[in-house]
């Protein structure tokens, strides 16, 4: 199906990966989630059917692969959990007038420069709750002064990502300044069996 490769394939095992990371990390069936940049609802269909009524919120870019997603993956969950699903090209979660526990971002920032990450962070830190958590993936850098290709180990296929140009790969370092900026925290995880070697982070409100 078009509408699933076009969120990058590897539908049922990107998924369940998600859905299980997020469930070990502490999402509950009660908790309000932001599914960012959701796609076909390759996460969401299992996200969407655990959580509560009305507790899954989506937002993609592409109108098309929202459309499908919706009619060939999740139809039989829009009566019966009513997720709530927004196509916005500008990141403006705050249309949902929801404080969120839980959000993730897997495969965006490495789509995108770091302007428009910055402006992603940012809408982020208005609708984090106090005490949520929000999950983000990216294509590590390991050397500021590198500015080359680097081949991203994998089992799927050979891939590279670049210093300034799609799949993007940035330090960690870089994009934690970014995200102190705004006035978040954030905290290096990394490994968690992602099968294009995407690391993940955890960005909290910062507590006074």
């Amino acid at each position: 199906m078009n509408h699933r490769n076009k969120v990058g394939g590897l539908w049922e095992e990107m998924g369940t990966l998600q859905f299980e990371f997020l469930k070990k990390n502490g999402l509950k069936q009660n908790h309000k989630f932001l599914d960012i940049a959701c796609g076909s609802f390759r996460l969401g269909r299992l996200a969407i059917d655990y959580l509560d009524y009305g507790n899954y919120f989506g937002i993609d870019a592409d109108k098309e692969v929202l459309e499908d997603g919706k009619k060939f993956e999740i139809s039989n969950l829009m009566v019966e959990k009513r997720p709530n699903i927004l196509h916005n090209k500008e990141f403006q979660f705050y249309k949902f007038n929801t404080k969120f526990d839980f959000m993730i971002a897997q495969s965006l920032w490495t789509h995108l420069n770091l302007n428009i990450i910055l402006k992603c962070i940012v809408n982020i830190k208005n609708v984090l709750a106090k005490n949520g958590k929000c999950y983000v993936t990216f294509f590590e850098n390991e050397n500021i002064l590198n500015v080359s290709k680097i081949e991203q180990i994998n089992p799927t296929n050979k891939l590279f990502t670049n210093l300034d140009s799609d799949p993007y790969h940035y330090t960690f370092q870089t994009l934690k300044n970014l995200i102190n900026e705004v006035g978040l925290n954030v905290e290096y995880i990394g490994d968690w069996d992602h099968p294009r070697n995407q690391k993940i982070m955890l960005i909290t409100q910062k507590h006074k």
